[in-house]
C-alpha cells in the first residue's frame, strides 16, 4: 500500500467511485476477471503526494482478461489474480463465470482500501496453492483482524455490512452490482438518506417516482438491471451522475497507482 492512509469517509467515496464503474461494466455484459488495487488508478498525477486530495477521478484499467457475457455467463478462464479470486474459480467446478466474480474482487478491494490489508493471512512465500487454501479454509476474523471493526461506531458497522455481502463463498448469496448500489452504508454520500424505499415497490409503474428520476449521463450504470432495482438505484442516484473512464492501456505518465500491495 502506499504510505498515505485513508480515513474511512474517504475510502467510501474511492470504494463507491470503483463500484460505480463495476457496474457500468456489468450493465454492458462485460465482467473484468482481475479488478485489483494495481488496476485502479487516478486519472490525473499529483506531483506533490499520494492521496485522495488529489481529488481526481478513479478509473478501472487493464481489461486484458475482460469478457463480454452471453446470456449472463462466459467460459471460466481460471485466469487471474490469486489473491483476488472467488472461491467457485478456484474450486473449479464451474465451465462458466459470471459478474458475482469481479464482487468478489471488489470485497477483498474494497477490504484493502478500508483497512490497509487483506482479509486473509495470506502466506508470505508465492506458493498459489497456499493462497488458495487460504482463501478456501478462512474465514475472515474481523474482531481480530482491524480495531476499525470492533469500534461502537456506525460508519464501521456499515462499511462491514457492505464487504460481507461481498465476500460470500456462495456466490448465489453474493450481492451483484445493483444491490451493492443500495447498501445504506453510501446513504450520507448522496445524501438521500430519506429517500430509501422499499426493494418490492414498482418504481416502474408508479408515475409520482418516475418524474423524479434523474437525467443519466449517457453511460448508464443501471441499463442491465432488473426493473425494481433499476428504478432504486436511480433514486438515489438522483444528482446527475457520470460514470467513471476505463482505459485499456496499461501505465501511463497522466495515471497514478491508488497504492501498491
Amino acid at each position: 500500500m502506499s504510505k498515505y492512509r485513508y480515513r474511512p469517509s474517504e475510502a467510501k467515496r474511492v470504494i463507491w467511485s470503483i463500484l460505480n464503474g463495476v457496474s457500468f461494466m456489468h450493465s454492458h455484459n462485460i465482467i473484468h476477471n482481475d479488478l485489483k488495487l494495481e488496476n485502479v488508478m487516478y486519472l490525473k498525477a499529483n506531483p506533490e503526494y499520494l492521496g485522495p486530495e488529489v481529488h481526481s477521478e478513479v478509473v478501472i484499467i487493464d481489461f486484458g482478461l475482460a469478457q463480454v457475457l452471453t446470456d449472463g455467463v462466459a467460459p471460466d478462464l481460471h485466469m487471474g489474480t490469486p489473491e483476488y479470486m472467488p472461491p467457485e474459480k478456484l474450486k473449479r467446478r464451474y465451465k462458466y463465470t459470471d459478474t458475482k466474480a469481479d464482487m468478489w474482487a471488489l470485497g477483498v478491494l474494497s477490504f484493502i482500501i478500508y483497512c490497509g490489508f487483506f482479509p486473509y493471512p495470506f502466506p508470505t512465500d508465492t506458493n498459489h496453492s497456499k493462497i488458495y487454501e487460504t482463501i478456501m479454509r478462512e474465514h475472515i476474523d474481523w474482531p481480530e483482524r482491524h480495531e476499525l471493526m470492533i469500534t461502537e461506531n456506525d460508519e464501521h458497522r456499515q462499511a462491514k455490512s457492505f464487504i460481507k455481502t461481498l465476500l460470500q463463498k456462495d456466490p448465489s448469496a453474493r450481492a451483484d452490482s445493483g444491490q451493492a448500489l443500495l447498501h445504506s452504508w453510501f446513504d450520507d454520500l448522496l445524501n438521500v438518506a430519506s429517500l430509501r424505499i422499499d426493494d418490492s415497490t414498482q418504481i416502474g409503474e408508479n408515475e409520482e417516482f418516475r418524474s423524479t428520476w434523474p437525467v443519466i449521463d449517457h453511460q448508464d450504470p443501471c441499463q442491465n438491471l432488473n426493473h425494481d432495482t433499476k428504478g432504486n438505484v436511480r433514486k438515489k442516484l438522483k444528482r446527475r451522475h457520470t460514470v467513471p473512464v476505463y482505459r485499456k492501456s496499461r501505465r501511463s505518465p497522466r495515471t497514478e497507482f491508488l497504492g501498491n500491495t
